[in-house]
């Protein structure tokens, strides 16, 4: 609801020594040839010119014009009919990662020479453990070409790194990283993962298969790397509490996923969910792509942004704050965010944003509009508390000409 002044407001700020109307009928009241001390008239309003047609992937804006909508940059493997780029994981067959500008991207093999401190470990499970366990501080462990799945997981007492002969080469089961530990795993497939508490662990060129679980306070960075959980119930990331993920180049599909009160970056990357995002404490993501089933529902008032970026719910909410509302501040600027409801509970400073097949935004929530589009279906409505609305444009998607 948007809280305007009344006129007998704006009226009895003047003095009350002000000279009153003319004693003469309104009929005979000239306003353009007779001076009226206590009137002023009204400035016209200034009404811009709203493109009649955008190109593909770009949507009308009051201020700005034709704008493209989320991702700018994108292979053709992933735009939609209306040419916004939506990448979709399942484009891309096992053993690939999607790269919203290259499409489906093959893992490279590890082309680097040995070095003398090297560690080259025996093709075998207890070949692989000695050599973990025998190597010092900060060596590096180099193992070929080999599927190795022992009785149980893989332990990593120390902190190392462990390099494969390429994802498609090296397969490795179940790995555990112990407490305190900074730990790097690079050209190799792994299935499920598990970090102790202060552990940190960075994948480059990495394909993990299976879950990824936090005890607290834990650091995960991947960079071209694909996480991808087995199909059902369990969340493709687990953090029960802190911790942050650092995604660049980036996909990550599952069930869901659990991220409690932690922090999430995301640069380039695609999350893709069969069920929601739940509970990050604070949110960075840019050039990137989330697609849910129920959104993301954050918790915590720390600050984030959210740039060219699309947000896509299939159900649900797009984006919740689970937070007292005043605490909170997010800024989402240049998104094509799509679903069904909207950001609901939120705090947002909305710039350039279109929000496409929307039925409420802001509801209980706070949200400053600035030069966003609002494209509904008919029937739906833009509700709840908005504080501030600047340079909306506001269009009926199935009514043409209906503004």
């Amino acid at each position: 609801r948007l809280a305007l002044p009344h006129a007998s407001d704006e009226l009895s700020a003047h003095p009350t020594d002000a000279p009153g109307p003319p004693d003469v009928a309104s009929a005979d009241l000239d306003l353009a040839d007779t001076p009226v001390p206590w009137y002023s008239p009204l400035e016209s309003p200034w009404v811009p010119s709203v493109p009649a047609a955008c190109s593909a992937g770009e949507f009308p804006h009051l201020r700005s014009g034709c704008r493209p909508a989320g991702l700018r940059t994108c292979a053709d493997l992933f735009r939609e009919a209306d040419g916004v780029c939506l990448p979709r994981l399942a484009e891309c067959p096992p053993d690939t990662r999607a790269d919203t500008l290259a499409g489906c991207v093959t893992f490279p093999d590890d082309d680097a020479p040995l070095e003398p401190t090297d560690v080259v470990a025996e093709l075998t499970v207890a070949g692989l453990e000695a050599a973990l366990s025998a190597t010092t501080v900060g060596a590096r462990v180099r193992v070929g070409a080999a599927s190795l799945t022992g009785p149980g997981p893989l332990p990593i007492a120390r902190s190392l790194t462990l390099r494969g002969a390429g994802a498609t080469q090296t397969r490795l089961g179940p790995v555990s990283v112990a407490n305190g530990l900074a730990v790097v795993l690079e050209h190799v497939t792994l299935s499920d993962v598990s970090l102790d508490a202060g552990s940190s662990l960075t994948l480059n060129d990495v394909q993990v298969t299976g879950t990824i679980r936090f005890v607290e306070q834990t650091a995960l960075r991947a960079s071209r790397s694909r996480i991808a959980a087995r199909a059902g119930e369990e969340p493709v990331v687990a953090a029960p509490f802190g911790g942050f993920v650092e995604l660049y180049d980036s996909t990550v599909s599952g069930a869901r996923w659990e991220h409690n009160r932690g922090r999430l970056l995301a640069a380039r990357s695609i999350i893709e969910l069969d069920g929601d995002l739940n509970q990050p404490g604070s949110v960075d993501i840019a050039d990137s792509a989330v697609l849910t089933g129920s959104g993301i529902r954050q918790w915590g008032s720390g600050a984030g942004r959210v740039l060219r970026s699309a947000l896509v719910a299939t159900s649900g909410a797009v984006f919740t704050t689970v937070v007292e509302l005043q605490e909170a501040s997010v800024a989402v600027e240049d998104c094509l965010i799509r679903g069904p409801s909207g950001l609901v509970d939120a705090a947002f400073v909305s710039r350039r944003n279109v929000f496409d097949g929307i039925t409420e935004v802001g509801l209980r929530g706070r949200v400053t509009s600035s030069d966003d589009t609002f494209r509904v279906t008919s029937g739906t409505a833009v509700v709840g508390y908005l504080p501030l609305i600047s340079d909306l444009y506001l269009v009926h998607a199935d009514v043409p000409n209906e503004t």
